[in-house]
């Protein structure tokens, strides 16, 4: 499959194909949706939502319709990252 075929765009930043990014003002929450069998750059997604709320608490992570990861900003301001296990 070539890159023009592929759902979404690359994103540098995120280092995938990026197909949605979703924020939840209220819950302080982000989705960001990749293409099949892609993984996203920590830094970078974290960059790319707290450039649209530095308050964001939690980040999801999904390649397709499968969770990937999850970050979540610690008590200590740090980002910890967790990998969802597929079922």
């Amino acid at each position: 499959m070539s890159e023009d075929d592929r759902p979404g765009k690359f994103d540098e930043r995120l280092m995938c194909f990026a197909v949605k990014l979703i924020y939840d003002y209220e819950t302080k929450e982000g989705i960001l949706i990749m293409d099949e069998g892609n993984s996203v750059h920590m830094p970078g997604v974290i960059q790319v939502f707290t450039q649209i709320d530095n308050d964001v608490k939690r980040i999801n992570t999904f390649a397709e319709d499968k969770q990937d990861t999850f970050y979540m900003k610690n008590s200590k301001g740090a980002w910890d990252s967790y990998y969802v296990k597929s079922k």
